[in-house]
């Protein structure tokens, strides 16, 4: 085992008691990372062979907004071949575009609502054939405003629906093009949790719930499919400048989804379980 030095230091966090991180320096493929709240968040650039993957196609679910966008720009610049899904036809063909004329990269659409539990079988469909390198669960969805459980318009409809999104796109997803990974012994699935999911969130209680199990879901797949030469991580963003949390001026502590997902793929490879970008834990 190898040798570490730690010491505590305060963290403060908004909507949360302060909890103690521990800064600790490993010899992980000559990695510094800082271990907060059990997650882990990398300082230096990732060592992760992404060109291992741009044989591939990569794959970004709810790729048309927000952080899912942001993958998708992120993968292109750096050289891949996306697979775009998201709901709407139209702003997938325009993301399409915008993808190949930025950086010269294959791209191909599937229309798809996750709110439905019917999807998967076309999706399977239109990926038959496909090599699938990176898969990306980003698609998700969460409370209009906080409120109590019994208080939410439509329960039994909002609680079917955020399962659907932000639950079974993710297993379903993985189920489809974990196979092929585990066949040629390579590949990454990117599961897009919460830092709501690392504590009970009163008020988004289902949107933190749901989150959670998407972290649990990952752990455990990561224990079982790591020594196959599968990467599974659990993605644990704070506050992020999208349309989801309502922020609309990032800032250092809450950064664009570009500079989140930026610093967020340099962790790919290094970590199981990352917040993904260094300053919104330390606050």
């Amino acid at each position: 085992m190898t040798s570490s030095t730690s010491y505590i230091a305060r963290e403060k966090h908004q909507d949360c008691e302060s909890k103690a991180a521990i800064l600790t320096w490993r010899d992980v493929q000559s990695a510094l990372t800082l271990q907060v709240n059990s997650c882990t968040i990398s300082l230096l650039p990732s060592v992760c062979a992404f060109d291992d993957f741009k044989r591939a196609l990569n794959m970004v679910t709810g790729a048309t907004d927000g952080i899912g966008k942001a993958y998708a720009e992120e993968l292109g610049r750096r050289g891949f071949s996306i697979v775009l899904i998201s709901r709407s036809q139209d702003k997938l063909d325009d993301m399409a575009k915008t993808v190949e004329s930025k950086y010269g990269v294959q791209t191909k659409t599937i229309a798809a609502d996750f709110s439905s539990v019917d999807i998967y079988s076309d999706i399977e469909e239109k990926l038959k054939g496909l090599e699938i390198g990176v898969l990306v669960n980003n698609v998700g969805t969460s409370y209009s405003y906080p409120e109590f459980f019994l208080g939410i318009p439509n329960l039994n409809s909002f609680i079917d629906t955020m399962v659907n999104i932000n639950i079974t796109s993710v297993c379903q997803m993985t189920r489809i093009v974990l196979p092929q990974m585990v066949e040629r012994k390579k590949g990454a699935i990117l599961n897009l949790s919460s830092a709501s999911g690392m504590y009970p969130v009163p008020l988004l209680t289902v949107y933190s719930a749901s989150k959670a199990f998407v972290d649990f879901f990952s752990r455990g797949l990561q224990a079982e499919y790591k020594s196959r030469g599968i990467i599974i991580q659990s993605v644990m963003p704070f506050y992020v400048a999208t349309k989801m949390t309502g922020i609309r001026r990032p800032t250092l502590d809450k950064p664009s989804p570009e500079r989140y997902v930026s610093a967020e793929l340099n962790t790919v490879g290094l970590l199981d379980r990352t917040n993904g970008y260094l300053p919104t834990p330390l606050w």
